[in-house]
Order: structure tokens, then sequence, then C-alpha cells
């Protein structure tokens, strides 16, 4: 409840104020809230791996999503963060540009094609997204605060994804990954996306 009012002081101290103003004044807010900015998002199945970078292991997470703008106002995205929750405490992660001719390779009998990634990395988006225009693309973080192994054996995460939009102002969604196996092929067009399971020679 307080980040809520750290976060959103400005609208509280609008709608107190307009409902002091009377019955104008709240339907002038309720179309403010209207017209704001408001990030959604579509995921494809996460992916998630072992990065070595400056000679240190990391945990990385990669999303294929698709981000949208529901609100009435442009969203101008100037990078994005993505935290989980493990054992109640939430867990920022490092933001990762997705190098160039990246690879993935699996050690779980899948076979992971993904179409120049790098391309379509959304922390290199420079554009406004309006109202309703989807915006496929993909992001990549890591961190060390966790093994691979001990991320494998949680069944249930939950993530929350942060929009921080060139005004400096958070736009926040939040989605849960459920770990399990792969029972059949998935295939993501937009996102330029194919898991499949390998053939048994």
């Amino acid at each position: 409840m307080k980040e809520f009012i750290v976060e959103n002081w400005v609208h509280i101290l609008t709608l107190s104020i307009a409902a002091i103003g009377g019955i104008p004044g709240i339907l002038s807010t309720i179309s403010h809230f209207k017209s704001s900015s408001k990030l959604s998002i579509s995921i494809a199945p996460l992916i998630f791996g072992n990065l070595e970078y400056e000679s240190k292991q990391y945990v990385m997470i990669f999303l294929s999503l698709t981000v949208t703008n529901e609100g009435g106002n442009v969203l101008s995205p100037n990078y994005f963060d993505l935290s989980f929750e493990i054992n109640n405490k939430w867990i920022d992660l490092q933001r990762f540009l997705i190098p160039e001719n990246a690879s993935f390779n699996s050690n779980n009998g899948q076979s992971i094609k993904i179409n120049e990634p790098w391309k379509r990395d959304l922390q290199r988006f420079n554009g406004p997204i309006p109202h309703g225009v989807p915006v496929p693309g993909h992001l990549m973080f890591i961190t060390d605060a966790i093994t691979l192994d001990e991320l494998s054996k949680i069944n249930i995460i939950n993530f929350k994804l942060k929009c921080i939009d060139i005004l400096k102002k958070k736009h926040i969604t939040t989605f849960t990954h459920t770990s399990g196996p792969l029972n059949e092929n998935i295939n993501f067009p937009k996102h330029g996306v194919s898991i499949e399971k390998e053939q048994d020679a």
C-alpha cells in the first residue's frame, strides 16, 4: 500500500481535490485516469539458462513478449526492469542487452530457435507506443542471487515487469511462470521463436 501511495501520490491528490470540487471534478479525474498510459504484455514461455559474463556465472532469463499500451496517452519506454519473488522477497534482476549472434543451447532435449533476437531487443526500442499498437520483441536479464538448479526446482514464480518511461514514471505489470516439462512443440512466429522437442536418435 505504501508503494502504491508513493508512486501514485499525484493521482491521489488530484482525486482528493476533485472530490472537494464536486461532480465535474470527479468526472475530469476519471477521464484523466482512462487517458493515462497503461502497460500490458502477452508473453511466450520463459527461457532460463546459464550465462558467463566477465568471468562470472549468472542465471539468464530470456523473455519473448508483446508489449501494448491500453491507456489513452502514448507510452514512451526508456528501459525495462524485471524482478521475481523468491521466499516472499522480491529480487531485482540486472538488465542485459541481447548479444549479437546469441544462440540458445538446451541440455533438456529441446531445440530452441530464435531469429536474430538482438535486432528486436526492447531495451533498444526508442519509439513511442500508441494505444492498441502491439510491439513484439525480447528482453534479457541476469542474476547471481540464485542458481539455475535452485530456480528449476521452484514450481511457481511471480514476476514483476517495469517499464520506466522517458519521464521516469513506472508502468508495472505482473505475471506468473509455472515450471513443467515441454509436452508439445511451441511456435511464436511474431517473435521468431520456436521450441521443439528433439527427436530421439
